[in-house]
């Protein structure tokens, strides 16, 4: 099968969908699966768009819209993660995943997910020590503040994610694992972004939980995205703890910890859909049925650990050795056969997308929306019922019933004995989480870079020697990579409606997407904003 991986979606679908169809028809293959890492962007009206962390000057409708008002179709499965700039109030409906538009679908806070032969992981959202520890306690209308917060990261989902076997295909997440730099060319990225230097030399670029995943789970591929940059690296899981770490990860780096048997993880960052940048990579992973499952042992961990689902805005401790109480949720054989006969025999992700508010008309001002109110999705009120467990938003408006298994765990008397990825660190970003210096702005980077827009067909490149077959386009069958370039794509695009076909093509004016040399539409270089110097400069938003 062959999965396209994109870096932030930024709401540029048609710009994805071209590029997509421009390779499969030069290399006369049929891409199976996109992979959008985050920032999608799925406004479907300009409601949705006041729930969207950007400054107003950013707004804008993009085509998403279409999609879910049935006037275009994906030509491809799309799976998002979520990221830090998306209309929070309809994914938050969605908590444990759902369709976004018809063949659009959407991970939830967490899942895992089956496709094909692949198992599929998934985190959303980004790292903010501030909250970490709260329940999804965030509901429309927001303030400035929740606005934000609702995206950040909580130690429920990444502990139940902790559960899981760890034979995990491909891992999705919107911020990068902390420290996964060490392991590429940290040299040239801080020759693309050099006002990470600081965060990197300290190890604090990138996020804790996701560091703590990557070296549990061991996934063959991780995909991120946030940074805008294209960066690639090869983690080897094997290293014992002691070792030495790399020369560029400063005196307070630590190695990484000693998760032994030798296996590795090829991680890809990718930029974001613009001309002459670097965001789309295609592969050639799995086989079976191109169809979207749900795993049965995620949807065991979703049952088991339920009481643990909270909405409160307080601390919330994961369990741990010395709580008192159940603390490991790996499921028993016996726990996945009941979680079988509740849920039934058929895995497969049911095609029940449904319109749940207007969609924009295409000509109305898109400032003139307002908040809606806190709603439901019926796509989460059913699959909640079928796996009897409560609706996060039905919580929060009041109308969940009772968890069936115990209470919260109590505060832990040894912070050592909880489940705790902070290290007792709740230090507070001066500027309130309102200024997040986690964030990364729609315009928070320097666009004139050389780098040449690129769809190519390797697998994720180190600069280390890598194994014989790690640059193939199939790892498993050790063929040599054909990297495969293409021009600028992105704004050059007629979508074709729904009822002809579910394609996009390329303008007819335009046949080789090329633009003129003097053209205007290269972006100029900008002056990276000086709140963003410190990208995770507090240490409780590693």
């Amino acid at each position: 099968m062959y999965i396209a991986v994109e870096g932030c979606g930024h709401g540029e679908l048609d710009g994805i969908y071209a590029g997509i169809q421009h390779v499969e028809k030069a290399r006369s293959i049929k891409v199976d699966l996109l992979i959008i890492c985050g920032d999608f962007q799925a406004t479907r009206n300009p409601d949705d768009l006041q729930c969207m962390a950007v400054p107003p000057k950013y707004y804008t409708m993009g085509t998403f819209y279409k999609y879910y008002s049935g006037e275009l179709r994906a030509p491809v499965l799309t799976l998002v993660v979520g990221g830090n700039h998306e209309a929070s109030n309809y994914m938050q409906a969605l908590a444990h995943g759902g369709w976004l538009a018809p063949n659009i679908y959407f991970v939830g806070y967490a899942s895992v997910l089956r496709f094909g032969s692949l198992r599929i992981g998934a985190l959303s959202g980004i790292y903010n020590g501030h909250d970490y520890l709260k329940g999804h306690h965030e509901r429309p209308p927001y303030d400035r503040s929740t606005m934000r917060s609702a995206y950040h990261v909580r130690n429920v989902d990444t502990y139940r994610l902790k559960q899981l076997t760890p034979d995990m295909d491909i891992f999705i997440s919107h911020d990068w694992p902390r420290g996964v730099y060490h392991h590429g060319d940290v040299n040239q990225l801080l020759s693309k972004k050099p006002f990470f230097r600081e965060e990197v030399e300290s190890n604090k670029l990138g996020s804790r939980p996701a560091e703590e995943l990557l070296h549990r789970l061991q996934p063959r591929f991780w995909f991120s995205a946030h940074l805008h940059v294209k960066f690639s690296a090869l983690v080897e899981h094997g290293r014992q703890v002691g070792d030495p770490p790399p020369a560029a990860a400063g005196p307070d780096a630590a190695a990484p910890p000693a998760t032994g048997g030798g296996r590795t993880t090829r991680f890809l960052a990718l930029d974001k859909c613009l001309p002459r940048r670097r965001y789309m990579q295609i592969l050639e992973l799995g086989d079976g049925a191109p169809e979207l499952s749900y795993d049965l042992e995620w949807l065991t961990v979703l049952r088991l650990t339920d009481h643990l689902t909270s909405v409160s805005s307080g601390t919330q401790y994961m369990p741990g050795p010395g709580c008192g109480q159940r603390f490991d949720f790996r499921p028993s054989a016996e726990e996945l056969a009941e979680t079988r006969a509740i849920w039934g025999e058929q895995l497969r992700v049911p095609a029940d997308f449904a319109v749940t508010a207007p969609p924009y008309d295409g000509r109305s001002d898109i400032r003139a929306g307002r908040q809606p109110a806190a709603a439901t999705d019926p796509q989460t009120s059913r699959f909640c019922r079928r796996l009897r467990v409560r609706d996060p938003m039905e919580m929060l408006c009041g109308s969940a019933p009772p968890p069936v298994a115990g209470p919260m765990p109590p505060p832990p008397a040894d912070p050592a004995q909880a489940d705790i990825t902070l290290d007792g660190d709740l230090t507070l970003d001066p500027d309130g989480p309102a200024a997040d210096p986690a964030e990364i702005g729609i315009d928070d980077d320097d666009v004139g870079e050389d780098d040449m827009f690129v769809i190519d067909r390797k697998g994720t490149s180190t600069p280390r020697a890598p194994p014989a077959d790690f640059l193939s386009l199939n790892p498993a069958r050790g063929r040599p990579a054909v990297p495969i370039s293409f021009p600028e794509i992105a704004g050059k695009v007629t979508a074709t409606p729904a009822k002809d076909s579910p394609d996009l093509m390329p303008a007819k004016d335009s046949p080789d997407l090329t633009p003129a040399k003097d053209s205007p539409a290269v972006t100029p270089a900008k002056k990276f904003k000086r709140r963003n110097q410190a990208i995770y400069g507090a240490d409780a938003d590693g």
